[in-house]
């Protein structure tokens, strides 16, 4: 059993419950025992002992300890001995072990005056954002056209198609074009409307005639789709169910495998837009220009592979 087989399951049992499974995925199930924790009058603390990784990171490292035979006296140098002695190594895996030990390491001071506490940047920061990696319009192309392959032919490499496509047209986040509905949808003057995004705010998006073009040509393909039961969502998987954002990202992990030799996120796509002009910009801070920076769908290639698949 891996944990694709349990997010699977679960996500089938809230359907089955009438539940929306796209929001209620397993890590859900440890957000509930939390709940319930604290409905028994559990503190924030002991919460946290029972949830978070420190506490498994602390026995690691008495594990540790133990395995060294020392006389019970940490040092500086067994310290870092643990703190590099990670089974994946990394500059950030170091520095986040250097912060789960300093709240222990200060507790001991106060019965060993003597003991070392390490510096909290000793290893690096345990919290970096990485820069985004910019795609060029070839790329793009290539990450469609990589879509368009996917297996079993049919609505799966189209819904992907027209997934990617959207965001690099048009910047929006993921979790905004999973969360599109078939009303958010104007084709005729071609725009979209994001409901309750960051922040609980809505925004009007104008997209360019070629996106509007290539949403009508998807939601012509899933007319033949048996909805479940009040899910109006424009983008479906096979079964008529709502794509989670877990699902996309395994996908274009295996495409970006598939189709680059460089480490890209999903994000990444959303950077495309955004970083395609300052009129791009413009629309994204000021809806009411809507006629500026609205892109062309870039699935060209793509929608032509899958005619000629059909």
């Amino acid at each position: 059993m891996n944990a694709s087989v349990v997010r699977s399951v679960v996500r089938q049992a809230a359907a089955r419950s009438g539940l929306a499974s796209r929001l209620h995925g397993p890590h859900r199930l440890r957000h509930s025992v939390a709940t319930r924790l604290l409905d028994g009058g559990a503190t924030l603390k002991e919460i946290a002992d029972v949830l978070r990784r420190e506490r498994y990171q602390r026995r690691a490292f008495a594990r540790f300890v133990n395995e060294q035979r020392e006389t019970g006296v940490l040092t500086m140098e067994l310290l870092l001995r643990w703190v590099q002695s990670a089974s994946t190594p990394g500059p950030v895996t170091a520095a986040r072990r250097v912060e789960v030990l300093r709240p222990f390491l200060k507790y001991c001071r106060q019965f060993d005056p003597t003991c070392p506490v390490i510096p909290l940047e000793h290893c690096g920061r345990g919290h970096r954002r990485l820069a985004p990696h910019i795609y060029m319009e070839a790329e793009v192309e290539d990450l469609l056209a990589a879509a368009c392959e996917l297996k079993p032919e049919g609505l799966r490499p189209l819904t992907y198609a027209t997934l990617f496509g959207l965001l690099a047209a048009t910047g929006l986040r993921l979790s905004e074009a999973l969360g599109l509905e078939r009303r958010d949808l104007n084709l005729e003057n071609p725009s979209l409307t994001v409901r309750q995004t960051k922040f609980k705010k809505s925004r009007l998006v104008p997209i360019h005639v070629s996106t509007a073009r290539a949403l009508a040509d998807y939601q012509k393909a899933v007319l033949g789709i048996l909805r479940q039961s009040g899910n109006e969502c424009v983008f479906l998987s096979r079964e008529g169910l709502p794509i989670s954002k877990r699902t996309v990202s395994n996908t274009f992990e295996r495409l970006r495998h598939r189709a680059f030799t460089i480490c890209t996120t999903r994000l990444s796509v959303r950077h495309y837009f955004a970083a395609s002009g300052k009129t791009g910009l413009i629309t994204l801070l000021t809806p009411s220009r809507h006629t500026l920076g609205t892109r062309k769908f870039p699935a060209q290639i793509g929608t032509s592979r899958l005619r000629r698949r059909r």
